[in-house]
């Protein structure tokens, strides 16, 4: 449950950023649009460069691999899990709260070192100045707790959706009836 309950503190967070998603469900609120469809539209702009959770997972376990079988292992221009657009050539405070709680923790100091690893292989093989984001801190969390990348987004979905339902409130427009 520790690395559940990061994770979703985590997001909790995030969700209150100015992101795809929530920005969607500001909107659908403001539209008067119920909540099951604010949520449903969010929940849609995941995954290719909003939330590339599955991505993620699926590039950062193939690296593990990789690097097990002393390959080397060719990285595309844009690694899923990587680049923030609110932090800029430096860590976000939130994600880094997550990886650190991993690293202070015994049972997952091991894949918070990966993690350290990988970003540094990433940063060196891509030339950019880019350090994990949430999408990466949520595969991390889903390998450790043994879940497939088909299920990463679920994560996602408990951090924020407690945030939309306050995000979706605030911003609610009366239809006027």
């Amino acid at each position: 449950m520790f690395v559940e309950e990061k994770i979703i503190e985590m997001h909790h967070k995030c969700a209150y950023r100015d992101n795809a998603s929530t920005s969607i469900v500001t909107a659908m609120a403001q539209l008067a649009k119920p909540f099951n469809d604010a949520v449903a539209a969010g929940l849609l702009s995941m995954g290719g460069k909003h939330a590339p959770v599955k991505e993620a997972q699926i590039c950062f376990s193939n690296w593990r691999m990789a690097r097990n079988m002393e390959d080397k292992m060719d990285f595309p221009s844009v690694v899923p899990g990587f680049g923030s657009a609110w932090f800029k050539k430096q860590r976000d405070p939130d994600v880094e709260e997550f990886f650190n709680a991993l690293f202070n923790h015994k049972d997952y100091q091991y894949i918070a070192d990966d993690v350290d690893v990988y970003t540094n292989q990433v940063r060196e093989n891509t030339g950019k100045d880019i350090y994990p984001n949430a999408g990466l801190a949520t595969a991390v969390a889903n390998i450790v707790l043994k879940r497939p990348p088909e299920l990463g987004i679920s994560l996602v979905i408990g951090g924020r959706l407690s945030a939309w339902e306050e995000i979706y409130y605030r911003n609610l427009s009366e239809r006027g009836f």
